[in-house]
């Protein structure tokens, strides 16, 4: 059976887990705990995770000719470092994506619907970037 998370995705993971409660914890100094963590996660879910998986899209490591693979060529994909450091330019692009698609279908931008179009476009997003990750997984092991 496959791992799906060994000890140093582990790590990483308790470590943003550790960065994320500590910036609440300093952000409930001005709001209220839950607040804060709404305003943390929030801010990770739209500012962050979005533009992660749209890397994922447009920094695909499929390449057309096997024999550079074969002749020890590097990948022309990202690291994990890279791909966290374009993600939030990425999703801010993403959110100006959004604004347009507000304006250009004249949607009045209340909370609930700002929210909806938020939920919709991301979530399209992330299930797109995950079709085209697990392609390339399957064409890799082609």
């Amino acid at each position: 059976m496959k791992k799906i998370i060994n000890g140093r995705q582990l790590i990483k993971i308790g470590i943003l887990i550790l960065i994320m409660n500590i910036c609440a914890f300093i952000i409930s100094f001005h709001y209220s705990l839950l607040r804060s963590f709404n305003i943390i996660l929030g801010s990770f879910f739209v500012f962050w995770l979005p533009g992660f998986c749209l890397t994922y899209i447009f920094f695909s490591c499929i390449s057309s000719n096997k024999s550079e693979h074969e002749q020890g060529k590097e990948d022309q994909s990202l690291n994990w470092v890279e791909r966290a450091l374009l993600a939030p330019f990425l999703s801010i692009t993403l959110l100006v994506f959004e604004l347009t698609v507000i304006k250009t279908f004249n949607i009045k931008l209340g909370s609930f619907s700002a929210v909806l179009v938020l939920l919709f476009v991301n979530q399209a997003v992330i299930l797109f970037a995950l079709f085209i990750y697990k392609f390339n997984q399957r064409n890799k092991l082609n």
